[in-house]
């Protein structure tokens, strides 16, 4: 069984430095300026997940690509920017959790 999810935290992953790339790219100017480096994002990523679980959680990583998350964006009628990134990853785990749900009844 899976475990109840208020226990999940969704938390944006970027794989790799060109994925990361690849988002910041599609964001608002301002936004895409004041950006992280990915070296600054890993870090913040650590420390996110730390406290996480240091509040009883589970932190879980939702990949975050360009192309799907813009199609989101778009359909959702939401802005390309960084609040939507979280935005995305909590729908992402929310379909997961769903979906794992339905597989166990």
């Amino acid at each position: 069984m899976t475990t109840p999810t208020n226990r999940h935290t969704a938390i944006p992953w970027y794989e790799s430095e060109t994925d990361f790339d690849a988002v910041i790219e599609i964001f608002p100017f301002d936004e895409s300026q004041a950006s992280l480096t990915y070296s600054e994002y890993l870090a913040c990523l650590d420390k996110a997940e730390n406290k996480v679980k240091s509040e009883g959680k589970i932190p879980v990583r939702i990949k975050i690509e360009a192309i799907p998350f813009k199609a989101w964006c778009e359909s959702s009628d939401l802005p390309i920017c960084n609040k939507s990134t979280v935005l995305y990853s909590m729908a992402i785990l929310g379909e997961k959790l769903l979906n794992e749900r339905e597989k166990s009844k």
